[in-house]
């Protein structure tokens, strides 16, 4: 159960992160 969790959060921050560095990426978003 501990390592689901473990493994959810895990994507979530790589999602944030991934967000994050497009939104860097590209300076014409909103």
């Amino acid at each position: 159960m501990t390592f689901t969790i473990y493994a959810a959060l895990k994507a979530l921050i790589i999602l944030i992160v991934a967000v994050r560095f497009s939104y860097r990426l590209d300076p014409n978003s909103p």
